[in-house]
């Protein structure tokens, strides 16, 4: 069950909703809020969170209408301002992506994080019925998906297993974690886009994302994508901590663009099929995928429709609670 929320004090705005506008159009909107978990002990969870707007900036007014939300798990001393050239492909399409900002120390528990992931979920589509909340009536909370990169992938695959209400998980460069992300993929059995890199010494590929991949039996569609050339921080812009991982192997410059390129190439019709409003979603990947010569890839999908359910529905499965 979907876990209860303690929400904060937020900022008023005063917003205008609809139907979600048209691809590609938005700003990028940034807040920060800190949640409350009363069923893990009060556990404190910082967010980070970027949403379409009108304008940029902080705590500027959500674009109209109310846009699925991604929470996002960050890798393992990797601070969530590295992850820029995500939510620079995926807001502007009008996607909501929260970055939970607990688990950043060497210590950290990937399955506290997952946890984190799935909660922030429930809070953010909460405030979304709040009047006093900075994203009222912003998130679609029909709609919902997780992930991450590295020990984050591996955090997300965790409360991907826990969840199944979670509607997909996508996964970059993922590590197998403590305890077993591998493992935990039996449980798993929403849709999964799974990317990695060949060209990754930080979490090579066949023991790590590829392994999760394979011992997920239960998902109705799963992709796994190997980006030829690809490293575990090409996902990330340049500079970031995540770069003093990779020893032997850097990333450069070209193979930066290529691989950011290809990143938002296979996510944003991913998502726009398992969350989004357009069914185009996996027949935009395949177009993708047929054409684009830098990658080897894997998949088993019976295309379904996506699932789309009411507040209603969503509150009736979960005891009245989101």
């Amino acid at each position: 069950m979907r876990p209860a929320v303690v929400l904060p004090l937020m900022l008023c705005a005063a917003l205008f909703f609809g139907a979600r506008p048209a691809y590609g159009q938005f700003e990028i909107g940034t807040t920060t809020i800190e949640f409350v978990d009363p069923d893990r002990n009060g556990r404190s969870i910082s967010v980070r969170i970027k949403y379409p707007a009108e304008v940029s900036g902080t705590d500027v007014a959500p674009a109209a209408g109310e846009h699925p939300i991604l929470a996002w798990g960050h890798g393992l001393t990797v601070g969530v301002d590295s992850y820029a050239p995500l939510w620079e492909a995926l807001v502007p399409a009008g996607f909501v992506i929260a970055l939970p900002r607990t688990e950043s120390t060497f210590g950290a528990n990937p399955l506290a994080l997952g946890r984190d992931l799935a909660f922030v979920i429930v809070a953010l589509q909460a405030a979304s019925d709040d009047a006093g909340s900075i994203l009222y009536q912003a998130i679609d909370t029909t709609v919902s998906a997780i992930g991450g990169h590295s020990m984050g992938g591996g955090a997300a695959t965790l409360g991907a297993a826990e969840n199944p209400w979670i509607d997909t998980l996508v996964s970059m460069a993922a590590l197998e974690t403590a305890p077993s992300a591998v493992a935990a993929a039996a449980n798993i059995s929403m849709p999964v886009l799974a990317i990695g890199g060949l060209a990754d010494c930080v979490t090579p590929l066949a023991t790590n994302q590829g392994a999760i991949y394979h011992a997920i039996v239960g998902s109705p569609c799963k992709y796994l994508v190997r980006l030829v050339g690809g490293t575990h921080c090409g996902f990330l812009q340049a500079g970031s901590p995540c770069d003093g991982f990779e020893g032997q192997c850097p990333t450069d410059a070209a193979q930066r663009k290529q691989q950011l390129a290809q990143m938002a190439s296979l996510m944003l019709p991913w998502l726009d099929e398992q969350i989004g409003d357009d069914g185009t979603g996996l027949a935009r990947l395949q177009e993708f995928l047929d054409a684009d010569q830098n990658h080897t890839s894997e998949s088993s999908c019976q295309q379904v429709p996506t699932r789309r359910e009411s507040v209603g529905d969503v509150r009736r499965r979960f005891g009245g609670k989101r």
